[in-house]
């Protein structure tokens, strides 16, 4: 790869480009700049304390940054680089969804020996009745005198072979099973390896960050405004694990960093100037980068159910600001709002007590754009999302009532056919 210099000044690339591309070995000077906190953690394999790499040391990365990249000023080099050089796997260890793999692979494994036990058992029975046939045609074998011993012996002969047919096709279906138990019991081996590492990868990274946050980050302020422009929205935008990426690093990082005053950061305030900012961008946002903004504010659900005060109101503007964009006549800004309504919705968001007191305003965009929208795809969208919010579900479908003259017919005939029964009736008598 170009260096961090060319990158940036020779190829004219954005920041977050060239953090992406060298963000391995950002991470590993990160962690080399934390050894004495990894041996703390247990982690012998920890390099020592400024130990060079091809960037040299983790300082120099930083003076790096500051020549050639930016110079976030205002911002913190030390906590903008760190930043950058962190990834999902780093802040967020899915415990439950590797137990989860780890119970299916179980799952299967435990099928597949019920599978071998019962063809062990078939193939058991099928070579006991191979070896009495075998005892029969040896004792028919010598009273093969008779045309009916004859016909006995090649019928003991043909079932014996069906057998032996039986028992290779049951030998095969073993073998299938048993490369199914071995290709099982690899990937549970695998799962724990991955999941132990994921482990590993996490504590280590909150080993840095805390020991980053008590030493190298007291005493700097973090500015939210140039947090989010110089970090947080350019990420978010990139791909869909960046977005939520960034949500827990709002969750997770910026409460051990100070505020105003040196208070520390209170993440319902985090979220609330996110929730604005982000409501701004939808008209200029592609769908997909609509999609992972959706993605990174449907991280906020514990913070506005913690918000108290002013943070409340703030947090609730998102809503407003959608439903404002829904009655708007701009294709892109519809579709956008939606798009984030569609993901701030499907994670819970809608039980907010701020989404409540919008949802009608919500409901009413929705029902303008489903009834006057010229482009299909909107008005698709809306009726969908309108269905997903008010909790409507498709009612069984119903047998159509039959029409009177049917109804007549089912029970035995019409009314003219009873007249005519009695004018029959009459003649008669």
């Amino acid at each position: 790869l170009p260096s961090v210099e060319d990158m940036s000044s020779l190829h004219g690339l954005e920041p977050e480009y060239v953090f992406h591309c060298h963000r391995p070995l950002m991470r590993a000077l990160l962690l080399w700049s934390h050894a004495e906190a990894l041996r703390e953690e247990g982690q012998e394999e920890a390099q020592a304390e400024g130990k060079d790499g091809p960037l040299g040391s983790w300082q120099d990365l930083l003076g790096v940054v500051r020549r050639a990249v930016r110079d976030p000023k205002g911002l913190d080099l030390d906590l903008y680089a760190t930043f950058w050089s962190l990834e999902l796997s780093d802040l967020f260890f899915p415990k439950e969804r590797y137990d989860e793999a780890s119970q299916q692979v179980d799952q299967r494994v435990q099928q597949v020996d019920k599978a071998l036990g019962k063809t062990d058992k078939d193939a058991s029975s099928l070579k006991e009745e191979r070896d009495f046939l075998e005892t029969e045609l040896k004792r028919i074998g010598g009273k093969r005198g008779s045309q009916r011993e004859e016909q006995r012996f090649r019928k003991k002969l043909l079932e014996r072979a069906n057998i032996e047919h039986e028992l290779e096709v049951t030998q095969r279906q073993r073998e299938d099973l048993a490369a199914l138990r071995r290709l099982g019991v690899d990937r549970r081996r695998e799962l724990r390896e991955e999941r132990e590492r994921c482990r590993v990868r996490a504590k280590e990274a909150a080993a840095c960050i805390a020991e980053a946050a008590s030493k190298r980050w007291e005493g700097h302020e973090v500015d939210l405004e140039r947090l989010f422009h110089h970090c947080v929205l350019p990420r978010v935008r990139m791909s869909e694990q960046d977005a939520l990426y960034c949500g827990h690093f709002v969750n997770a990082v910026l409460p051990l960093c100070e505020g105003e005053g040196g208070q520390k950061l209170n993440s319902s305030k985090a979220w609330a100037y996110a929730r604005l900012v982000s409501g701004k961008l939808l008209g200029i946002l592609t769908q997909a980068e609509a999609a992972r903004l959706g993605i990174f504010l449907s991280c906020s659900r514990e913070a506005a159910e913690d918000a108290e005060g002013s943070h409340t109101e703030a947090l609730a503007s998102l809503w407003t600001i959608l439903a404002n964009r829904l009655s708007q006549d701009e294709y892109t800004a519809r579709c956008n709002a939606m798009t984030v309504l569609r993901r701030c919705v499907g994670r819970g968001l809608d039980k907010e007590p701020g989404f409540q007191g919008a949802k009608q305003a919500v409901l009413e965009g929705l029902a303008k754009v489903a009834q006057g929208a010229e482009e299909e795809d909107l008005k698709q969208m809306a009726k969908s999302l309108a269905g997903l919010i008010v909790g409507k579900t498709k009612k069984p479908a119903q047998k159509r009532k039959p029409a009177p003259a049917e109804q007549g017919k089912g029970l035995g005939g019409s009314g003219n056919n009873n007249n005519n029964n009695k004018s029959n009736n009459n003649g008669r008598r």
